[in-house]
């Protein structure tokens, strides 16, 4: 039985292996934009001022930021960014692209759970099932991986070419802006995506052996939880160009 046992656990480590976790940037490139940059943290829209994160017609250089990439059909991410927004349009007079974009549902889930015959199976059960129990039940092993991507409420908003020339503009014009613009690297605000994001993981690997006063327990346990409403989870961008 031993002998089984730990071939079992072999092979359930060999197949976890194979398997690809998929990030939030591989769901955003795939059921959302292949040309959207996902923002690291979240931007939050504003309909009556310009004044925020990255708004539509915002001009920025990205100091912190990753390529969008076909190869492993990751979005490009933007993280910390330095630049001007634009005083001359809000959102509210911001065409909007589409009524709304499909809700977006991207889950993965991989349980991997090998028991013995001391295993309680109610227990197992449970422990498989509830994300709020972390502790491996007696004698068993278990490798978890379980993410929810879903984001609703989808709305796309997108300037209009004479907006984003005029955004432009003023931000030449300011003297302050301009000595931050350059035309290979500066970007301006194309479209937003906005919608409510919730990532839920649960992420458990390990064994966990009680048998004739024998205890033994190797555990590592992930519980991560995001809620972001209304928030904009994504952009598009075009190179100011001279």
């Amino acid at each position: 039985m031993q002998i089984r046992l730990f071939l079992a656990l072999l092979n359930a480590v060999a197949l976890a292996g194979c398997a690809q976790v998929p990030t939030f940037r591989n769901v955003v490139y795939d059921k959302v934009s292949p040309t959207a940059q996902v923002l690291t943290p979240y931007g939050f829209p504003k309909w009556k001022t310009t004044d925020y994160r990255l708004s539509p017609g915002m001009v920025f250089n990205a100091t912190m930021s990753d390529p969008t990439s076909a190869l492993t059909r990751s979005a490009g991410t933007i993280g910390a960014v330095d630049g001007c927004p634009q005083t001359i349009f809000t959102l509210k007079n911001t065409p909007r692209v589409a009524p709304l974009m499909n809700p977006v549902h991207a889950p993965y889930d991989i349980k991997i759970l090998v028991a013995s015959p001391f295993t309680n199976k109610a227990v197992l059960d449970s422990f498989r099932n509830r994300p709020d129990l972390q502790d491996i039940p007696d004698n068993a092993f278990a490798y978890i991986r379980q993410i929810d991507y879903d984001i609703t409420n989808i709305r796309v908003f997108e300037a209009t070419p004479e907006q984003l020339s005029q955004a432009i503009r003023q931000v030449r014009g300011d003297a302050y802006c301009s000595l931050k613009l350059n035309p290979f690297t500066s970007q301006v605000v194309r479209r937003i995506y906005t919608g409510n994001v919730r990532i839920a993981v649960r992420w458990d690997r390990g064994y966990h052996i009680a048998l004739g006063g024998m205890a033994s327990r190797i555990q590592n346990s992930l519980r991560y939880d995001v809620d972001g409403n209304k928030v904009i989870f994504a952009v598009e961008t075009d190179r100011i160009g001279f």
